[in-house]
């Protein structure tokens, strides 16, 4: 096919087939940049800011349950820009109890091809003081005022997902706390089967 694409010669009355052979040659190659397009960022298949419970942002999750216990933020923006990610919790106390919804708030740029990505891990949080339920994961222009309770009208919104959180998914108490519990009781328990295998030792 190549080498009688390359082998056709200019018709000396209306030039016809080098025209064909042309518009044949851009037309390959517009196809081939689209490939290259979809291959390099299959973003581009889910355009909008979207969660996800897999770091390859391949299953789309908006309802966290059981072992998930991250969120995986991703969507396409402007590309080479900075924006503000921002998490809130659940409302489920009118942001009377906590007098804030906001979670975390981090400093996010988009790559060349405008993908930005985020991701939140759940057990940095705790109950009470984190509340199950409806989350929100927003993105702000970079120098926004960022609201401390959820407003879907608030100044600045690029995007908006709203995903559930299930109670199970947050722990009862932070993490680090949960650690040192758990060395505790551990060393308390090796003390004490040290202390009884001393006194019998001891005894006989």
């Amino acid at each position: 096919m190549w080498s009688n694409l390359l082998d056709l010669k200019l018709n000396e009355e209306n030039g016809v087939p080098r025209l064909k052979k042309l518009g044949l040659i851009a037309t390959v190659f517009i196809v081939l940049a689209w490939l290259l397009v979809f291959i390099v960022s299959p973003v581009y298949a889910n355009p909008s800011w979207a969660s996800f419970n897999d770091e390859n942002r391949s299953t789309p999750d908006d309802d966290f349950t059981g072992s998930e216990d991250t969120v995986y933020m991703q969507g396409i923006v402007t590309a080479s820009t900075d924006y503000q990610v921002v998490y809130y919790e659940a409302d489920i106390d009118g942001a009377g109890a906590d007098e804030t919804d906001r979670l975390v708030t981090e400093n996010k740029t988009s790559n060349a091809l405008g993908v930005l990505e985020s991701e939140l891990y759940f057990p940095n949080y705790n109950l009470p003081t984190t509340d199950a339920g409806e989350w929100h994961s927003v993105v702000f222009t970079d120098g926004s005022e960022i609201p401390n309770v959820y407003d879907s009208e608030a100044s600045g919104i690029v995007e908006d997902d709203t995903f559930t959180v299930a109670v199970e998914v947050i722990p009862e108490f932070p993490t680090v706390i949960t650690v040192i519990v758990a060395m505790g009781l551990s060393f308390g328990i090796y003390y004490w089967m040290r202390q009884r295998h001393h006194r019998k030792v001891v005894t006989a």
